[in-house]
């Protein structure tokens, strides 16, 4: 994976578990953002499931996670993918953008 920035400060710092789940973080607006995700999917009740125990930071990480979903498929929709890891990516972003909800 790898970061783009679109005037915004991006920061992949993916972990590979065991299960093919990965692990992210990324820092988007200033605001962290954690999820995980496989097989070209985002488990979507992952998404900053670290804040979990705090509602209002919560609730901002889940809304910033959102927009960042959407301004990752459309940076990735702008650029032609070259390879089926940049393919898999823009599936990845753009399912999270559709599916997603904070």
């Amino acid at each position: 994976m790898r970061p783009v920035l679109l005037g915004l400060t991006l920061l992949f710092c993916p972990l590979a578990h065991a299960d093919n789940w990965v692990q992210t973080q990324v820092i988007f607006q200033n605001q962290p953002i954690d999820f995980v995700h496989a097989q070209g999917r985002v488990h979507l009740a992952s998404v900053c499931q670290s804040l979990a125990s705090l509602p209002e930071p919560y609730a901002r990480c889940r809304r910033h996670a959102r927009a960042f979903f959407q301004a990752r498929c459309d940076a990735l929709r702008h650029s032609p993918p070259q390879t089926p890891e940049a393919l898999s990516e823009k599936t990845l972003y753009c399912q999270a953008a559709r599916e997603f909800r904070p």
